[in-house]
């Protein structure tokens, strides 16, 4: 068989049975017998005519798109190609934020001639410990100017403790404005606690005279209010002044604003109360004011922190 012949024969047995059928139903030959046999006929018949189906097979091949299988066959045979990807270039990594450090309580601060939160030092912040967000600070000077601010803040205590002690001593004041016996005798008067009177035998109930002693305590004339609250005015005011958010200008802004205020507080809110506390806390503030006069001289009356102040 030629080579022409083995070619055809080959392109027949890719065909299924029905399309050999076909063929040779259209030659009008025999279609009984397996698919070999139905091939044998075909070339059988092709020799008989002169090679005229194998030559319009041939056509038919060369006009077609090549077969799928061949084409798979030869992607098979061939060796894979490796993709050539070009190489990724790699992100830098970001470089972590360095942690902000905690400030040293060791490093104390130059002199401040201008002023600011030391009176002649530079103020020192203390991490007084997390408290949720918040970072509070405690601000003072160094050398003497914190002897002189631990003076002042002891004057300040000191005359809130006055004011205290004046409290206390009205507080007994009024313990003894109701009484609703004498000697064991009823009186006929009503009493809420031991400082108000409810009803007195004979008084009217919306008489202002039946609690005439708790207003001599709480009361906004300026003979007696001035008299019962003044220490404890001073005292609170004093205290107000170490903090950063209550602090004043007008009393603590500078050394010298400081030194008159403890002299007025001296004079006016501290020796003439509560005997023995309110001169003993006198002499305190007096010392205070002293020191105030001394920061004034080595400051040349510029400003500074005169009180150990503290943040939140």
């Amino acid at each position: 068989m030629s080579s022409a012949g083995e070619q055809f024969r080959k392109t027949l047995l890719k065909k299924d049975r029905l399309e050999l059928v076909k063929i040779l139903k259209g030659k009008n030959q025999p279609t009984n017998g397996g698919k070999a046999e139905l091939v044998d006929r075909i070339l059988a018949y092709d020799e008989k005519s002169g090679g005229k189906l194998s030559r319009a097979a041939m056509t038919e091949e060369q006009a077609a798109p090549p077969d799928d299988e061949e084409n798979e066959e030869e992607a098979a045979n061939q060796e894979p190609a490796t993709p050539t990807t070009p190489p990724t270039k790699s992100k830098p990594k970001p470089k972590p934020k360095p942690k902000p450090k905690a400030k040293s309580t060791d490093d104390a601060g130059e002199n401040d001639e201008g002023g600011g939160g030391g009176g002649g030092g530079a103020p020192i912040n203390i991490n007084c410990g997390d408290c949720g967000g918040c970072q509070p600070s405690c601000n003072y000077g160094t050398g003497l100017a914190f002897f002189a601010q631990i003076c002042t803040a002891m004057a300040a205590l000191g005359q809130l403790v006055l004011g205290i002690i004046q409290f206390s001593l009205m507080v007994e004041l009024l313990d003894s404005q109701c009484v609703d016996e004498v000697l064991g005798i009823d009186t006929g008067v009503d009493c809420v606690g031991d400082a108000l009177v409810w009803d007195t035998p004979g008084a009217d109930e919306t008489s202002s005279a039946l609690n005439a002693g708790w207003r001599q305590v709480f009361t906004l004339r300026p003979s007696f209010f001035f008299t019962n609250w003044t220490p404890m005015l001073f005292g609170v005011l004093a205290v107000m002044q170490c903090f950063a958010s209550t602090s004043w200008d007008f009393i603590s802004g500078t050394w010298l604003r400081c030194m008159f205020f403890h002299a007025f507080m001296v004079l006016f809110a501290a020796m003439g109360y509560c005997g023995q506390a309110g001169i003993v806390i006198g002499f305190i503030e007096s010392f205070a004011g002293f020191m105030c006069l001394v920061m004034v001289i080595a400051t040349r009356c510029r400003g500074g922190g005169t009180y150990p102040t503290f943040q939140y």
